[in-house]
């Protein structure tokens, strides 16, 4: 194992060294946020009704309708206020996207240091360009705060186990609890820590103790969702072609076979990566929910969902970039591919235009006060239809 400081010492030697994945990256960035102040989809509509009114409905919107702890939506609560000065959409996706700077920010600074600066860049790059994080980024909606948290994690994780500060190890602790509180799936990637953390247990069972004492708050939550799954089970079965995708994201997967293709050389790279460690993070949040889908009722196999394997996805790929001569080529053609996703994509945030049809709706001279519509949430096709508690919602 190597310490930050001795990969540090060995990049500055490495005169591959450039701006250009700096270069890439941002651009990326920017090309996820092109469509920022875009009409809303249907379920960031939900995220609108959740936080427009008072905080104590936010708390109690939050547990009825998403089954999920308050932490990401009081964010949104926040935000909501700018609306009169930015725009609704803008202020809704704020915090989504401040969370998606900090998410890349965070996967850089592990893939620093479990490789090296250049490894580091090369999985942020891969990270922005995976289209489901990418659409993420600025989604009203919880699963990229979760992911920065889940970055944070993994981080602290590593430093506390290597230095032993107590500074990392109280960030850990809380870190890790809010990943559970932000969504309860994407506690599915601590897994990869229990992988990692067997051979340290007597340091880390206290903290995975607290960690566990910290989500007793959530029981109840987790106990009612579960009674209610069939309520909000709304996709079909998994097929292995899309477990294959999740795990290999073609875009990511792609270029790194394109690059290896024209590389004239691979060099090797000193690292300290614990390949079971990264394994389990890549493989086990969709596969876990892929079991589940399989074999149940519960249909949880949904992109979104398993979305926290996505960090391991991308350091896979700066690894493997990081070691090929083209490593430029590699992330021209990420950039580039994303860049066409989105173009391709067209001009709103999803294939909704809620604020379009609303526009449409009101320009008609219908004499009527109020329009009501369905809104196509699954919970408006069951019994939760006649939910007055949810009717704010479902019409």
């Amino acid at each position: 194992m190597y310490s930050e400081r001795k990969l540090q010492r060995a990049h500055e030697t490495d005169d591959r060294y450039s701006a250009f994945p700096y270069i890439c990256l941002l651009l990326a960035m920017l090309f996820s946020a092109a469509q920022i102040t875009s009409s809303l989809w249907l379920d960031e509509t939900a995220t609108y009704w959740v936080v427009k009114d008072g905080i104590r409905d936010v708390v109690a919107r939050s547990w009825a309708w998403s089954g999920q702890s308050a932490i990401y939506y009081l964010t949104a609560w926040i935000s909501r206020h700018l609306g009169p000065y930015i725009g609704l959409e803008l202020a809704l996706r704020l915090p989504t996207f401040l969370a998606f700077i900090a998410a890349v920010v965070l996967l850089y600074r592990l893939g620093r240091y479990l490789m090296n600066p250049t490894a580091g860049i090369l999985a942020a790059l891969a990270f922005v360009c995976i289209p489901d994080v990418s659409f993420a980024a600025i989604d009203a909606r919880p699963y990229m705060l979760g992911l920065a948290l889940l970055m944070a994690s993994m981080l602290c994780f590593f430093k506390w186990l290597d230095s032993g500060k107590l500074l990392f190890a109280i960030l850990y602790t809380i870190s890790a609890a809010l990943v559970v509180y932000c969504h309860y799936l994407f506690g599915l990637a601590l897994f990869a820590q229990l992988i990692y953390g067997l051979r340290y247990w007597r340091k880390l069972v206290p903290l995975w103790i607290a960690v566990g004492a910290l989500c007793l708050p959530l029981a109840g939550q987790l106990l009612h969702f579960y009674q209610t799954r069939g309520t909000h089970s709304f996709d079909a079965d998994p097929d292995v072609k899309t477990l294959f995708t999740a795990i290999a994201p073609p875009i990511v997967a792609g270029s790194v076979l394109l690059a290896i293709l024209v590389s004239r050389k691979v060099t090797r790279l000193r690292h300290r990566i614990h390949w079971p460690f990264l394994l389990a993070w890549l493989v086990f949040p969709p596969a876990f929910l892929f079991a589940i889908s399989s074999f149940s009722d519960t249909k949880l196999f949904v992109t979104r969902y398993y979305l926290s394997c996505s960090p391991a996805v991308a350091l896979l790929a700066g690894y493997a970039i990081s070691r090929l001569s083209a490593y430029r080529f590699a992330s021209t053609l990420l950039t580039a591919s994303l860049a066409i996703g989105i173009w391709r994509a067209g001009p709103i945030h999803g294939n909704e235009d809620w604020r379009g049809v609303t526009e449409a709706v009101n320009a008609r001279e219908s004499g009527a006060d109020t329009v009501f519509v369905t809104s196509g949430f699954v919970e408006g096709t069951s019994r939760e239809i006649d939910n007055v508690a949810l009717r704010d919602v479902l019409f």
